[in-house]
């Protein structure tokens, strides 16, 4: 694939109000799966310009991710739903679901389990996300200390698997709660233009994904939002934890 010269700031964050106004489309109302961090921070300042937006957050009782959504939510003065997770609801999802999670790993279990809670707990039936930033921005520890060559061939490795199977998986939950799923980083012209972005473009800066913080941050995100620390959704929403004990019990 050819990969673009280096595009200004301006421009990328251009494509990606584009991409967030068509994602949207004519939604009036929307509920967005909120962590706290970067690339749902992103996805809610850019989204609040075009409709009502809720936040909306799921975790285990004390998670981190429960807790850094509603400080969040508290910076970003947006709406947010917070919901606890317990082991039943974790029961309950793969009782309903579990036939889509033949195959999968424990963690794209523990993701899907936490993605299907969180659609239960929005009230709109538009539901954005940000899926494929840690993709299309080398937002993965697996990147680092990879040649430029290394990192484009993961990254479409990467790419390739998320747009095959998991989030097929995701919008296949969403269909079963009645939800239309979307994300503006796999939105039809961002993806490409986002796959085209040369490795150098994509790690000018310090820290994982460099160039998203410095569009986020372009586009009014705060700084405190901008830069918090990726931590993966199972992990930071205790997920993980419930599924693995699941598995355990048989």
């Amino acid at each position: 694939m050819n990969q673009l010269p280096s595009p200004s700031t301006e421009e990328i964050a251009s494509r990606w109000r584009d991409a967030v106004s068509r994602t949207v489309g004519a939604s009036r109302a929307v509920s967005i799966l909120y962590s706290g961090g970067l690339d749902s921070s992103l996805v809610a300042v850019s989204a609040r310009e075009l409709a009502k937006i809720e936040l909306v957050t799921v975790g285990v009782p004390g998670s981190r991710d429960l807790v850094a959504a509603e400080e969040g939510a508290r910076l970003l003065a947006m709406e947010w739903v917070g919901r606890t997770i317990e082991r039943m609801d974790v029961e309950r999802v793969f009782a309903s679901d579990g036939n889509l999670f033949a195959g999968t790993s424990l963690a794209s279990r523990a993701v899907l389990v936490g993605l299907a809670l969180a659609l239960e707990a929005t009230h709109h039936p538009n539901v954005l996300c940000g899926q494929g930033a840690d993709e299309l921005f080398l937002g993965y520890a697996h990147f680092e200390g990879l040649s430029p060559a290394d990192v484009f061939r993961r990254r479409e490795e990467d790419l390739d698997r998320l747009l095959s199977t998991d989030w097929p998986l995701s919008i296949s939950l969403g269909e079963r709660r009645d939800k239309v799923l979307g994300s503006p980083f796999l939105e039809s012209d961002f993806l490409t233009f986002g796959r085209a972005l040369s490795v150098d473009r994509l790690r000018a800066g310090r820290g994982r994904k460099p160039l998203l913080r410095e569009v986020a941050l372009a586009l009014g995100v705060p700084e405190e939002l901008a830069n918090r620390p990726k931590r993966a959704f199972q992990y930071g929403s205790g997920l993980e934890r419930l599924v693995r004990a699941r598995s355990r019990s048989g």
